[in-house]
């Protein structure tokens, strides 16, 4: 018994017993059809821009006249 496993039967917990490395030519599939999911949206789609590229409303504030600026006493 490793110190993992007596802690974890000290708090009256279980390991998980997770084949992840086991299993890895399924995670590799899985993350694969992922790509190709998103590569697809991607060319049906196209690029969806934010709204920053997008027209929309422009405020425009006009100055006031500029004052001359007394320069000394």
């Amino acid at each position: 018994m490793n110190i993992r496993q007596a802690i974890s039967t000290f708090r009256g917990h279980r390991l998980p017993h997770l084949r992840i490395i086991a299993h890895k030519k399924w995670w590799f599939v899985l993350s694969g059809a992922f790509i190709v999911l998103s590569l697809v949206g991607l060319v049906a789609r196209g690029l969806n821009y934010s709204i920053d590229f997008k027209g929309g409303a422009q405020l425009k504030y006009p100055a006031p006249a500029s004052r001359p600026t007394r320069s000394g006493p």
